[in-house]
């Protein structure tokens, strides 16, 4: 059950999606541009195949960037605004990622890790 604390924070983070959206700048993405630096790229090493688990993933940016590297992705956010813009970015790009809002995964059971070799929380 949540509470009022995680009920008001929820509902704080989709209400404010839209400008958490717009602040992105998603056009250099759009042509390919990466958001990992060298430290995450360095992380997984060769990326190729590798599956991440990525935590608090927000708009997908990182996810989807880390899906044109060659990882099978998975974000999850508990703002379902927010990954409801993921998962159109990620159609109009065309890009292999899986971007859960986080209550499906607890209530609804639409979700099942087999093996995650990799998670990923961005400092933030």
């Amino acid at each position: 059950m949540i509470n009022y604390y995680e009920k008001s924070n929820k509902e704080l983070w989709n209400k404010i999606t839209a400008t958490h959206v717009k602040a992105y700048d998603i056009q250099p993405f759009k042509q390919g541009k990466t958001t990992l630096d060298e430290i995450q790229r360095g992380e997984l090493g060769n990326d190729k195949g590798k599956t991440l688990l990525h935590l608090q993933c927000r708009f997908g940016l990182d996810n989807l960037s880390w899906a044109r590297e060659g990882a099978i992705v998975t974000g999850i956010d508990f703002a379902e605004g927010v990954i409801f813009e993921a998962n159109k970015l990620k159609e109009e790009l065309d890009i292999s990622a899986e971007l859960f809002p986080l209550i499906s995964i607890i209530f609804e059971n639409t979700l099942v890790i087999n093996l995650i070799l990799f998670i990923h929380q961005k400092e933030s």
